[in-house]
């Protein structure tokens, strides 16, 4: 027979290891929380200062991530352009904003289109103030989510444009050298013949 003794003995080691366990837990659970706290933060950080404009969308098209490159490259209000916010919503904001022209409806059911299609939507909108933004709309996860890039690509527009007209003005320039130099060899001709 067992005494009592024993029996309480056997309890409280069964409560102390069920205790150092529960602790064991809660510190691992703490550790954890704060680990993806921190990766949280480092993300959000990453993402923020990415030269992109970033949004991610779910599949009932609201707003999960969006990037402050984003906001700022459209001037948009933060308070609008945040978690939770819908499509239709945004792209109003960018028309009333002045950051996109055109129909909302229609450039809705055209991004919605491509990604119902598991399609890139990739295109160059030219805002009203001369900004040139490459805008890239790809579906992931086979349309659960689509996620937009939009890269204010000026700068390069304009490099192209540039180094396209001096390259035009280097073939006119040969083109009249190349003129010029045949005349002289026609009127020297003609002057030896007269000689």
């Amino acid at each position: 027979m067992t005494n009592i003794f024993e029996q309480s003995w056997h309890i409280y080691a069964l409560a102390v290891f069920v205790g150092i366990a529960a602790m064991g837990f809660a510190i691992w659970r703490w550790r954890n929380t704060r680990a993806r706290a921190a990766q949280g933060a480092l993300l959000s950080t990453v993402i923020n200062n990415i030269t992109q404009g970033v949004i991610l969308f779910d599949a009932h098209e609201r707003v999960l991530v969006c990037n402050d490159r984003y906001v700022e490259m459209y001037d948009l209000d933060r308070g609008l352009a945040k978690p939770g916010c819908r499509l239709i919503d945004l792209i109003k904001s960018r028309t009333a904003s002045g950051s996109l022209n055109g129909d909302a409806e229609k450039y809705r059911a055209e991004i919605l289109a491509a990604v119902r299609e598991g399609q890139a939507m990739s295109r160059i909108v030219e805002t009203p103030d001369g900004r040139a933004i490459s805008v890239v709309n790809q579906s992931i996860e086979g349309g659960k989510f689509w996620i937009g890039t939009h890269d204010d690509i000026t700068e390069r527009i304009h490099a192209e444009r540039k180094s396209a007209a001096l390259s035009e003005q280097e073939r006119r320039r040969v083109g009249i050298e190349t003129e010029i130099h045949a005349f002289r060899e026609s009127v020297a001709s003609m002057l030896r013949t007269v000689s």
